[in-house]
């Protein structure tokens, strides 16, 4: 779960890996609008991706609480300076979010003839949405960057700005 090149920050590491987790959502998302719209059945490979990426995040989250040695250390995780809620809290919400979708979807996804109301379809798209948004608030390393952040990255190379002046000289 934790390449070793990034732990130095286990929960940036984790966060990669759960957001590309999330993008596999995606064309779930598109097919719950299409049968919202009726343009679509719902199709049992989207149940078996809604189910796999739970899954796997449910494993992540286990393996995230068991590289780490303490629950405190855990809950003190963020992504980023900018990240206000811990990872661990923000993505067991989404986790009950997704598993609620599951729930919902579960008699399509298996086709045991129970129906789906147009409600629970709508409710479904909803709590998957909601779940989706959380995992990318939290974990999408596209996230704008904070004016500490900006401020600080010129500080990591240590680039005292004595290359620009060589430059210059050598230029004019």
């Amino acid at each position: 779960v934790l390449p070793a090149k990034d732990a130095a920050n286990p929960a940036q590491a984790f966060c990669a890996k759960t957001f590309k987790t999330c993008q596999q959502l995606l064309p779930v998302i598109k097919n719950l609008r299409n049968v919202i719209n009726n343009r679509e059945f719902f199709q049992t490979e989207s149940y078996r991706v809604l189910v796999a990426a739970r899954r796997s995040l449910v494993s992540d989250m286990e393996s995230l609480h068991e590289h780490q040695l303490q629950l405190k250390a855990v809950h003190n995780l963020r992504a980023s300076e900018s990240c206000s809620r811990p990872v661990d809290i923000a993505l067991e919400g989404a986790l009950l979010l997704l598993g609620r979708c599951v729930d919902i979807v579960r008699p399509a996804g298996l086709l045991t003839g129970a129906p789906v109301s147009q409600d629970d379809w709508k409710l479904a798209l909803l709590v998957l949405k909601q779940a989706f948004e959380t995992i990318k608030t939290v974990c999408d390393p596209d996230q704008p960057l904070t004016p500490d952040e900006w401020m600080n990255l010129g500080d990591e190379g240590g680039d005292s700005g004595d290359d620009d002046d060589a430059a210059d000289k050598s230029l004019g």
